[in-house]
């Protein structure tokens, strides 16, 4: 969490992590868990599981049955894993096993009687094979792809789990240090789960950079030249990062602190900016003609402009957006694209200084001709004020007092911008005196 503060990160999903020094047994009887679980189990390619937290998990699914022997229960699920992939689990590798489903016609196993079933609602057990015989782990990055590969599935079906149980990777066989593979571990979830501002190239290598310098990989060894001057010349690796590439210490990974310091601005994920309110407006590209709403009420009011509104707490701008268009317009429209942010600023008649107002997050959206044909306007849709369609060259006529003023000029940007673009207005005596339209580094 002060990693994310300090370096001003933020992430996808805002999961919660619990931590558990005690065996999976006694977590079975005594930790209760709503919603679907499940749990992951890390093996070899032959999915025999009696050695380490196989054997443990198993023990542990035997609770509440008459069964004492875990080798009835490997054999069921040895049996149809070796079948179904053909006698190998390939390592680095997820192979997802439905335990209702693998059990619901054994005559003596009764899982619906089981404390996993009771207690967790354990749904599925998710094998990691992370080696193919037991022996030790030599390359921590084994275990870095398995988690990978394992957030990466469970990316998909994150709508059909409500939690999921990960043991310590590589401590059992692996003979990896706790501490080691404990922040092996954390650096694997924080990192899939950074969120971009930008989902690019340029910065999807900002976090592969992140990777090579977590294991000390040296980024020279990229036999294109032009490789690396991408990643030292494009706000990517720091200077830093550059002295220090020389001094990494192969088969080992590297601390939190002295990780950020390679990458130029802390990666600059995620922008600071927090916003209350949306605008979008609703093209026909066939005919260019856009919808606009007449205001009946401040700010704006008399003024065409288009719709939108304020964020209730908890929603995203996106969902927003899709909310106020449907409220403000009766339609339905889902495929908005992020255009960027516009904030404001007022000048202050006693000493002149700039009162910062905040801003909204801006969106458009183009709809075919026949939905254009199908939406006869001029209309009052509700209490907002008076919804048409007017053309391109209306809106940002130099002549056109009913307007909003900032927006005729933003008119010139925003169909063709992205979601990184930044305007800004300023304001004095409700005179527009300046805009500003830049891209957001």
């Amino acid at each position: 969490m002060q990693i994310i503060n300090t370096h001003n990160l933020k992430t996808h999903n805002a999961y919660q992590y619990l931590f558990f020094n005690r065996s999976i047994e006694t977590m079975f009887a005594d930790v209760q868990f709503k919603g679907r679980t499940s749990i992951v189990t890390p093996t070899n390619s032959l999915c025999y599981m009696g050695g380490g937290f196989d054997r443990y998990l198993l023990q542990g699914l035997l609770l509440g049955t008459n069964i004492t022997n875990y080798k009835y229960l490997e054999n069921i699920i040895q049996d149809q894993q070796l079948r179904k992939h053909h006698g190998y689990l390939t390592p680095n590798s997820i192979h997802k096993i439905e335990l209702e489903s693998l059990f619901e016609n054994d005559k003596e196993y009764k899982y619906q009687d089981t404390l996993a079933y009771k207690n967790w609602n354990l749904v599925e057990i998710i094998q990691l094979p992370t080696m193919v015989v037991p022996e030790p782990i030599h390359q921590v990055t084994n275990v870095f792809d398995s988690l990978w590969n394992l957030l990466h599935e469970i990316d998909k079906s994150h709508d059909r789990l409500t939690n999921l149980i990960i043991p310590g990777i590589g401590t059992g066989f692996g003979h990896l240090d706790e501490y080691e593979s404990t922040k092996l571990m954390i650096f694997t979830f924080f990192i899939y789960n950074l969120q971009l501002t930008k989902n690019d190239r340029l910065n999807q290598l900002k976090k592969s950079a992140l990777i090579l310098f977590f294991f000390n990989k040296d980024y020279k060894l990229f036999k294109n030249q032009s490789d690396i001057n991408e990643l030292e010349n494009n706000q990517i690796i720091t200077n830093y990062g550059k002295q220090k590439n020389s001094n990494l210490k192969p088969n080992s990974i590297m601390e939190f602190d002295e990780l950020f310091k390679y990458l130029s601005n802390k990666l600059s994920m995620t922008s600071s900016t927090k916003l209350g309110y949306t605008l979008g407006f609703i093209r026909c590209k066939e005919n260019n003609k856009v919808l606009l709403l007449n205001r009946n009420k401040a700010p704006w009011m008399g003024k065409w402009n288009g719709v939108g509104g304020k964020l209730i707490p908890g929603e995203s701008p996106l969902d927003c957006i899709i909310r106020e268009t449907n409220e403000e317009t009766g339609l339905f429209l889902n495929n908005f694209q992020s255009r960027g942010i516009l904030t404001w600023k007022v000048s202050n008649d006693k000493d002149g200084d700039l009162i910062d107002y905040g801003g909204l997050y801006l969106y458009t959206v183009d709809i075919s001709l026949e939905q254009y044909e199908n939406y006869r306007t001029p209309l009052v849709f509700d209490k907002e004020g008076i919804l048409d369609w007017k053309d391109w060259e209306w809106i940002i006529h130099e002549d056109n007092l009913g307007m909003v003023d900032n927006i005729k000029l933003l008119f010139k940007y925003l169909f063709q911008g992205n979601e990184d673009d930044k305007y800004e207005v300023t304001y004095h005596n409700h005179q527009l005196i300046s805009f500003i339209a830049f891209p957001r580094i």
